[in-house]
């Protein structure tokens, strides 16, 4: 059971009358670029194979048993900001980050409107705030014109990215590297400080579902599964 279908909620390739279903076809065409984990296997990257058998579609015949996988957003309205908003009163803390004016989506993944946001813009053209403002704009919270100047706002925002070089242990020649050959384009959204920057333009209806967020107090903890 899933919750909402990314197809339908952020590229509008299917509609919710469609019923999509999650299913090996879906996943590869719009989860993996259209590629099985097996052909990454002898491409010259060095991935132990037994580390894969996340990443691997399960074997359905296998099972024993017919397996459906379904969406939520299929048979309810579907309003990720609204009730991730909800999910406060269970505990849930919202956290700031300067890429975004959504709180919610992602909070504590320390890459997430970081580098991982510059190599979106890099691959795609845009930001993910822009996914996030058209799907206000659907859910009529925001207007267009507000929607234009909130995406416009963020777009030049800069991000720091030199904690997750720091986390992976590369040297600071490493990380200068990467900013002159991977992202030579967008060097200039890259900040040397970790700090929030506050919102400089008014949210107008959204204020009030993104109230109570903080910073992050650390960006990358560690942790291993056990027995």
């Amino acid at each position: 059971i899933w919750g909402q279908n990314q197809a339908i909620e952020q590229v509008g390739k299917f509609s919710h009358y469609d019923e999509v279903q999650m299913s090996r076809w879906s996943r590869i065409e719009h989860d993996t670029l259209n590629l099985e984990i097996d052909e990454f296997i002898g491409s010259g990257v060095e991935v132990d194979e037994r580390k894969l058998n996340y990443y691997k579609y399960p074997d359905i015949s296998a099972l024993g048993r017919k397996v459906t996988g379904i969406y939520l957003s299929n048979y309810f309205f579907w309003d990720p900001l609204k009730q991730n908003s909800e999910s406060k009163k269970f505990g849930f803390i919202p956290e700031k980050n300067n890429a975004s004016f959504d709180v919610y989506e992602r909070a504590g993944i320390s890459t997430y409107y970081k580098i991982h946001d510059l190599l979106k813009l890099k691959r795609c053209g845009y930001r993910k705030v822009l996914d996030q403002v058209s799907r206000e704009i659907r859910h009529r919270r925001i207007s267009r014109e507000i929607g234009q100047l909130i995406e416009k706002s963020y777009r030049q925002r800069k991000v720091y990215i030199k904690d997750f070089f720091q986390w992976l242990g590369t040297t600071e020649s490493g990380y200068e590297w990467f900013k002159k050959n991977k992202i030579v384009n967008f060097a200039e959204l890259v900040c040397e400080s970790n700090s929030i920057q506050e919102s400089e333009v008014d949210n107008h209806n959204l204020d009030e579902l993104l109230s109570n967020a903080r910073p992050a107090n650390e960006d990358f903890l560690t942790y291993r599964k056990g027995i």
